[in-house]
């Protein structure tokens, strides 16, 4: 195996990557709005309630499957940039792992989907887990080909991946809602959406296959790669099951103390929250592999200028569409007589400040995972993750849903500042010589 040679500037150009990744969220956004408002208004909350327990729970199970093989195969993808060959190798033998947790993944959540269910959730739920199980198979496929695609900065090819996925997904769920069927059913629209995905990844994955097989040339190449994809996904592991988990924690802890239909009320308020949240994620996912080439080169002056931008960009844009999403439910409000109303507004006003503080800090919340230190940022996201959970726990019981609200409200702005604590003493970054860099262009 080569050793790593790191660009020193950007090899891509960030201005397509943000016009291509914002193009994609705005169709994510306009296929969960219609989701969200679907579900509500014309299934009832108790669908949606049904539908917010689905979707965390694929995410979670997703996560926990793909054992931290996207997070290894994005870093080092990034540091082979140049290297096509050692690229390669490295992309089939991550594929090849992470088709055996795919598996894996597939029939626990099939066996243990009446376990589940009789222990924590509705029949509807138990009986959308069995067709959401195939689904859990291939989005940890797909997490491991999106992986690869951030990693190489083919934003693109990623971009036009993850708006596929939601258009396909609300046109099923739109098909459940028309159709008037069981809230089980959704849990099959998963399935098929991330089938959509893989289709469309299906050259990417043969190109994978047969140049990464040509390129293992003895069990030594398998070896090391499996090992490291291995070694770096387990210590990554807890941070990337965590991460998906932790701005749905409200979610998942109210589940064990209000019905289907409270948490409908409840996930109506999220999904905008979390809709929000996607611009801070866009940034993050456009950094992160530029973040492995400024941490590996010790760039400060490159480090500086990437916060910047992608920092300053990232709560502008909550800013405005938190101001536009509030605006938007007062005008509603006006015309719309349902009580459910006035709780979203509130529940929105108190999450909102503490997600806007958390977007300053997101694009660079995998930074440490990126510089090569994915035990510390697990402990970190561990961290993060206990106090959301300690505080919905805390809250939920006292005052319902507007506990879970304020939980989550402190833990997004607690969980910012914690970050720059964790990046300070691992990396020193104002230590680091100042050196020439390359400019940045938007």
């Amino acid at each position: 195996m080569t050793k790593p040679s790191l660009p020193t500037k950007d090899p891509s150009d960030y201005r397509n990557d943000t016009l291509w990744n914002l193009t994609a969220l705005a169709i994510q956004a306009a296929s969960g709005a219609g989701i969200v408002i679907g579900l509500f208004f014309y299934s009832g909350s108790e669908y949606l309630g049904i539908f917010s327990q689905f979707y965390a729970i694929f995410v979670v199970a997703g996560q926990f499957f793909v054992f931290g093989i996207h997070d290894s195969v994005l870093k080092h993808s990034a540091e082979y940039y140049f290297d096509k060959i050692e690229s390669d190798r490295l992309a089939f033998i991550a594929l090849a792992l992470g088709s055996i947790g795919a598996v894996i993944g597939f029939w626990l959540v099939l066996l243990g989907a009446n376990f589940i269910a009789e222990k924590f959730y509705s029949q509807k739920v138990q009986f959308g887990l069995i067709w959401m199980a195939p689904g859990i198979f291939l989005f940890v496929l797909n997490k491991v080909l999106l992986g690869l695609l951030c990693g190489r900065q083919k934003f693109k090819q990623f971009s036009i991946a993850q708006a596929l996925r939601s258009v396909s997904l609300a046109l099923l769920v739109s098909m459940v809602i028309i159709l008037d069927i069981s809230a089980g059913y959704l849990g099959a629209c998963f399935t098929f959406s991330e089938l959509m995905v893989l289709f469309l990844q299906m050259k990417f994955v043969f190109s994978i296959w047969q140049s990464g097989r040509n390129l293992i040339k003895s069990k030594l190449d398998f070896k090391f790669w499996a090992k490291s994809h291995l070694t770096f996904g387990a210590l990554s592991m807890p941070h990337g099951f965590l991460s998906e988990s932790f701005i749905r924690v409200d979610i998942l802890v109210l589940a064990f103390f209000i019905d289907d239909a409270a948490i409908g009320v409840y996930s109506f308020a999220a999904f905008f929250v979390e809709g929000i949240y996607q611009i801070s994620i866009l940034f993050r996912n456009i950094t992160n592999p530029r973040l492995v080439r400024l941490i590996g080169n010790k760039d400060r002056i490159g480090l500086w200028k990437q916060a910047k931008k992608s920092s300053g960009l990232s709560i502008l844009i909550t800013i405005l569409l938190s101001i536009f999403t509030l605006g938007g439910f007062l005008i509603i409000g006006e015309f719309i007589d349902i009580k459910e109303i006035e709780t979203i507004k509130l529940l929105m006003y108190i999450i909102f400040p503490g997600l806007i503080i958390y977007s300053l800090f997101v694009p660079f919340d995998y930074a440490l995972l990126q510089g090569g230190k994915p035990s510390i940022q697990s402990a970190y996201m561990l961290t993060i993750t206990l106090l959301n959970v300690s505080l919905n726990i805390l809250l939920i019981p006292l005052f319902g849903y507007i506990g879970a609200a304020i939980g989550t409200a402190i833990a997004l702005t607690i969980s910012g500042c914690l970050l720059m604590v964790f990046l300070h003493l691992t990396f020193n970054i104002f230590a680091w010589p100042k050196i020439k860099t390359q400019d940045l262009t938007f």
